[in-house]
């Protein structure tokens, strides 16, 4: 079975909670703070790598 984004996400942030708070068991409010942010990160850096795909296509276009 494929891991989905929101698995992958999920995962990196129980390490970063986990290596933050030096514990197995984190916060689930803590937990999805940073689950949220990273979701956040990845989708302007998705929106980012669109802007160029577009400038570039409009460049090639033109």
């Amino acid at each position: 079975m494929e891991i989905t984004k929101t698995e992958t996400l999920l995962r990196e942030a129980q390490a970063i909670c986990r290596g933050v708070t030096g514990r197995e068991d984190v916060n689930d409010d803590l937990l999805c703070s940073v689950f949220r942010r990273l979701e956040l990160e990845a989708d302007l850096a998705s929106d980012d790598l669109q802007d160029a795909l577009d400038a570039a296509w409009k460049g090639l276009v033109h």
